[in-house]
């Protein structure tokens, strides 16, 4: 079930990837739970470590393509650190992660190895991954 469609009360856990945490931190509007569902309170977020380094490698691909500033991707790394994601170790999973690696890159493998390990719903903005997760999880492209 999306976080936009719950009722109140219900939590729902999601794995976020990097493709939408980029997309959410760069919005004009900034990372805000009116501007989406994902960051409020029926959420509980969920993603491996390696999401901050996605991130944050996104944000310098940006700055070096001009379509960020340096000032804007400091704001959003600053959001980044304040948003309330449970971010897990990859080590435990990395049989899992291995497990996959006929169908996806282990940084992707990472995101939907912790989505089945929490039976989560994992949220990409990367149809590639989309496709792939959907024959092991729930999965909410965007």
């Amino acid at each position: 079930m999306r976080a936009d469609r719950m009722r109140p009360g219900e939590s729902l856990d999601v794995v976020i990837d990097a493709s939408v945490l980029v997309n959410i931190l760069t919005r004009a509007e900034g990372p805000t739970p009116d501007a989406d569902p994902l960051l409020g309170d029926a959420a509980s977020l969920h993603a491996p470590e390696v999401i901050d380094l996605e991130v944050v490698q996104a944000f310098r691909r940006m700055m070096r393509n001009r379509v960020m500033t340096e000032r804007r991707a400091q704001e959003a790394i600053d959001l980044l650190a304040d948003l309330p994601i449970h971010r897990h170790p990859h080590q435990p999973m990395v049989e899992r992660i291995w497990a996959h690696r006929a169908s996806c890159t282990a940084y992707d493998a990472s995101y939907l190895a912790l989505a089945e390990g929490l039976g989560a719903t994992l949220v990409t903005a990367d149809a590639g991954l989309a496709r792939t997760a959907a024959a092991f999880v729930t999965v909410e492209h965007r």
